[in-house]
Parts: structure tokens; C-alpha cells; sequence
């Protein structure tokens, strides 16, 4: 450990980076996931909306990991994918207005 550490302070960024591709490729999968069963899917600007079934299934692991505290509640949930983050919704205008904020 105290190695590593020391490989990051001069600047080596192996370790770290092999975890970032790790968690981007996990993003990925859900994403490519999120999106096969999407019931509707929006493009504005670079933000991009899906509606999405309400179930842990649809919305994979790692959403339910992020968002802990999720509703199911509702049939459907609109999730908002953005450069600076992903959002969860309860209604198309939200996730619209939230779209439009990030475009």
C-alpha cells in the first residue's frame, strides 16, 4: 500500500485507473442494459431520457446500489443520463426539465 501510494503521489495512476475502467465499463453494461429495455428513449442535446419499467431487474444493480432509497411504487421511472451524472425521475416533465438543464 505504501508503494502504490507513492506511485500516485509522482503521478502513476495505474491502479486507479484500472478501477475507473472497471467502474466505467459496469456503467456501460447498465447503460447498454437500461436502454435494450427502455419503453421510450429521448435524445436532448448530450442528455439523453429512458423510461424505464419500475423493477430492480430493469434498472440493474448498480442503479439500486446509487439510488437505495428508489420507489417502486410507480410503473415506469424516467432516468436521465447526462455528461456530470445520471438522474432518477417520477415523471417525464422532470426528467425533461432536468434534460434541458444538462443538454
Amino acid at each position: 500500500m505504501k508503494n502504490e501510494l507513492k506511485e500516485l503521489l509522482s503521478g502513476k495512476l495505474n491502479l486507479i485507473e484500472k478501477i475507473w475502467a472497471k467502474e466505467e465499463s459496469a456503467a456501460q453494461d447498465t447503460y447498454n442494459y437500461q436502454k435494450e429495455v427502455a419503453l421510450y428513449c429521448e435524445s436532448i442535446g448530450n442528455a439523453e431520457i429512458l423510461e424505464i419499467p419500475n423493477t430492480i431487474k430493469a434498472l440493474g444493480n448498480s442503479f439500486i446500489q446509487q439510488f437505495s432509497e428508489h420507489d417502486f411504487s410507480q410503473k415506469t421511472t424516467w432516468v436521465v443520463i447526462t455528461k456530470l451524472a445520471d438522474f432518477n425521475c417520477n415523471s417525464y416533465e422532470q426528467a425533461k426539465e432536468i434534460a434541458l438543464q444538462h443538454k
